[in-house]
């Protein structure tokens, strides 16, 4: 999923949904699913027609495979009030390009049998047609659950084109295999569901043509789980043929945004120093390639490269002392609220409001200066509450974040 201003960081700013898995808005159109273990890993790949421009994408990713998500597109969830900013470098001069055009179908004709449809349509790499590449359609597919109900399989002619025939009237999603890997890409129609097709009896249904992406785009530096000292290093990964440019997308496990759509020329060395010094912290990183057209044509396999920073002088997350985690009995009136200092702090921002209401904040981003400690100045009613705290440095810049802590109120 991609901004507003008054959406929280925390808990795991970009973890918008949890339902034995994450989903995760970023750029791009498509989803991909990981068949080996049945469950839904979202990158990106673009439907399009002739003369319109790319559609937009969903992510979504096996929680085991990350515990926390890159701002990317968000189209991008986005980065939240007071995210660092990015230090972008002004845009190359550049043509625009055209949108994509889609060459006539090389099928033949063919009449739908009485009562039934045929579906039809093309696969795409990087403006070329993929021949032989098995496409699958399904009845039943939504961005959390593997292709279900009434289905077929085919595969695409040398010139990337296919045709489901005497389909059953109804409607379905269209999905294609990414290459020799174990996942399947379709188009997104909603943040949990696939783009569907109505299919009517006797007609021919002709389908967006999907741009598929690769997922063999290799990182170099850090390494996928690795663990480093730098403050700020230098990301590094191998030129991909056909790429016009890439976008990086870097995340703390707590905080804001490090980098969003971070753009870096083709034409230019495949490195880009991370822009601000980082904590102690579990970061997720996605390099994204794409070519002259725009379109996405590959990232790497992990769905976020993960790696690790020690030895600085903070970490990104902060740690909130009273109440603590699962507190009960904590008392209406006067209640007090404390955490620990922390080392890049200017002030910090502490949220409060009911669990079963978070919308209904008793405290909404309140800047505290010069301490460490927060007293409320009315009663609480009787339930569960949640609470944390945001930290921000001398540039304005939302560097560390509690987890959540539920407590109750007697």
């Amino acid at each position: 999923m991609k901004s507003g201003s008054s959406i929280p960081t925390h808990p795991r700013l970009f973890s918008l949904i949890t339902m034995s898995m994450s989903v995760l808005l970023l750029s791009g159109c498509g989803t991909l699913i990981n068949l080996a273990q049945n469950a839904s890993k979202q990158v990106a790949a673009t439907p399009i027609t002739p003369s319109k421009p790319e559609l937009q994408a969903t992510t979504v990713t096996n929680p085991s495979l990350s515990a926390t998500a890159t701002t990317r597109p968000t189209n991008t969830v986005v980065a939240p009030a007071n995210a660092a900013p990015t230090n972008t470098p002004a845009p190359k001069p550049t043509s625009t390009p055209l949108p994509p055009t889609v060459a006539p179908s090389t099928l033949p004709k063919a009449t739908p049998a009485s009562g039934r449809a045929n579906i039809e349509g093309r696969i795409q790499w990087n403006g070329k047609g993929v021949a032989n590449l098995p496409v699958r359609l399904c009845e039943d597919r939504s961005t959390l659950s593997d292709c279900k109900g009434n289905k077929q399989e085919t595969k695409t002619n040398e010139s990337g084109d296919y045709r489901f025939a005497s389909v059953t009237p109804g409607e379905y999603t269209v999905e294609a295999k990414a290459f020799d890997k174990p996942y399947w890409i379709f188009a997104k129609g909603d943040i949990t569901n696939a783009r569907k097709y109505k299919v009517e009896a006797d007609k021919t249904v002709s389908v967006n043509t999907l741009n598929i992406f690769k997922v063999d785009l290799q990182i170099t530096n850090p390494r996928h789980k690795a663990s480093i000292k730098e403050a700020q290093p230098t990301i590094t990964w191998q030129p991909y043929t056909g790429a016009d440019y890439y976008e990086l997308y870097l995340s703390p496990q707590q905080g804001s945004a490090i980098m969003t759509n971070e753009r870096v020329y083709a034409s230019d060395p495949s490195k880009f120093q991370v822009p601000v010094p980082l904590l102690n912290c579990k970061y997720s990183m996605t390099i994204v390639a794409y070519n002259a057209d725009k379109v996405k044509i590959a990232e790497q396999e992990e769905t976020f490269s993960e790696f690790t920073v020690t030895g600085q002088d903070a970490p990104c997350e902060a740690k909130i002392t009273s109440p603590a985690r699962d507190a009960a009995n904590v008392a209406r009136t006067g209640a007090s609220f404390t955490w620990e200092p922390h080392a890049r702090a200017a002030y910090y921002k502490i949220v409060l409001y009911p669990a079963a209401k978070s919308d209904a904040k008793v405290l909404d981003f309140v800047k505290i200066e010069g301490a460490t400690s927060y007293k409320l100045d009315k009663n609480l009613e009787p339930g569960k509450y949640n609470w944390w705290i945001q930290v921000y440095d001398k540039d304005d810049k939302h560097v560390a974040s509690s987890p959540v802590a539920a407590f109750t109120v007697k």
